[in-house]
């Protein structure tokens, strides 16, 4: 730990406990590789640590052993090493924690888990846009005024780089940020007014204040794949209107999936959840869904589809709807209704 002086006398001066947190990893997890470890240490625990030691020194060892223990567990876990493809997890230690020393400092331990956590369901999340999430907490992260806008930022930005799942706790994370910096984090108009910002986007799932954001979803997204090429069906998914979102079957499996304006995931459902779901949840202001002649049909809109036109089937809930098709692993999505541009 030559290059990190601060680190090394951290882990000299408590050498009998933190050799014994090793033993304890080891004996817990077959999985526990000790030169992953001491090679995470090194690369990423060392230069944080020091980091810290510039900023704030009175730090030093809280930082220290939070770090160490999160390594720990990471490595417990197998999810860091050469081999591993948790490239987020690696930006986040490299590149968001040692440029935020002084957030970092005053809360170690939940800012360390809560933004490795990020980059974890970030990585596991198909489509989800994880190098957005690195770019934009080290864009905006020094202009968090306390590690809990630094941990509310993180949770807005993971939302919007496509964790659908995120969507009601990062609205209210959204709240404990200061204006300017909501409204930067959502890349919208420096001028624009945050309290209407704030009730449309709790109101309406498929708006962005970010135009390019709502344009692109407005043209329809693909949802899922076969589990040969790394998704989530075994077979293509049957599709029924649930009331936070579609619930989905593929063959013995079921999941509910979360959709926005920012992207989806997929969460494991029930098998009565399903089969008790309905086809349409219609709403007053919501146009009629229909397939004709093989292209989608809302209201007076049509859009063509790249299916086979046998066998497909349209559900819908209040403001999503989503296609099927016998011959496809994934679904086509798309807002029931586009929002108004202002």
């Amino acid at each position: 730990m030559a290059s990190a002086p601060a680190f090394a006398r951290v882990l000299a001066e408590g050498r009998p406990a933190f050799n014994a947190r090793v033993a304890q990893a080891r004996s817990r997890s077959p999985r526990f590789d000790a030169e992953v470890f001491s090679s995470f240490l090194r690369e990423r625990v060392g230069p944080l640590v020091e980091a810290v030691a510039a900023r704030a020194p009175d730090a030093i060892t809280a930082v220290a052993v939070a770090a160490f223990d999160a390594a720990l567990a990471l490595v417990s876990q197998g999810l860091v090493g050469p081999d591993r493809r948790n490239v987020l997890l690696d930006r986040t230690w490299r590149e968001i924690l040692p440029a935020v020393p002084a957030r970092v400092a005053a809360a170690p331990g939940p800012l360390i888990a809560a933004l490795s956590n990020a980059a974890i369901n970030l990585e596991r999340t198909p489509d989800a846009r994880g190098g957005e999430w690195v770019e934009r907490m080290c864009r905006f992260g020094a202009l968090a005024a306390s590690h809990d806008e630094l941990l509310a930022l993180g949770q807005v930005l993971a939302w919007t780089a496509g964790l659908a799942h995120y969507r009601e706790g990062a609205l209210l994370a959204l709240d404990r940020l200061p204006p300017h910096l909501a409204v930067a984090a959502l890349n919208a108009p420096a001028d624009s007014s945050w309290p209407a910002m704030r009730t449309r986007l709790a109101q309406e799932r498929w708006w962005s204040p970010d135009p390019a954001v709502a344009e692109r979803r407005w043209e329809g997204f693909h949802v899922g794949a076969f589990t040969g090429y790394g998704g989530a069906f075994t077979e293509p998914p049957q599709v029924r209107a649930g009331r936070d979102g579609f619930l989905l079957r593929s063959g013995e499996r079921c999941f509910l999936l979360r959709l926005d304006v920012y992207g989806w995931s997929l969460h494991p459902a029930g098998v009565s959840e399903f089969e008790s779901a309905p086809r349409d949840r219609p709403a007053p202001y919501a146009p009629p869904a229909s397939i004709v002649k093989g292209a989608l049909r809302v209201g007076g809109s049509t859009w063509a589809l790249d299916l086979p036109e046998a066998g497909l089937e349209v559900a819908a809930t209040e403001d999503s709807i989503a296609v099927s098709s016998p011959y496809s692993y994934a679904l086509r999505v798309r807002p029931r209704v586009m929002p108004a541009s202002a």
